[in-house]
């Protein structure tokens, strides 16, 4: 499971021998899997902007450019 914070929640919960699971809790994992899916792919859009842009600006710009087009991301 690549969402670390479900697969805490879905292992805490079997370690206390529960092995009933909520409609809720089923929600909570899949949020928790949908906000960190898409936290890696800003991160890895940044890497890959900051990386194309490294070839053409100089300096930090570069970076403020990923940052820029991450920022705008997140106002979806």
């Amino acid at each position: 499971m690549r969402s670390k914070k479900a697969q805490r929640f879905i292992n805490d919960r079997l370690s206390m021998g529960s092995l009933d699971f909520t409609a809720a809790d089923v929600g909570y994992c899949v949020t928790c899997a949908e906000k960190e899916a898409k936290e890696r792919m800003r991160a890895k859009a940044h890497h890959i902007i900051e990386k194309m842009m490294a070839g053409i600006f100089q300096g930090d710009v570069a970076r403020k450019i990923a940052d820029e087009f991450c920022k705008k991301l997140i106002e979806e």
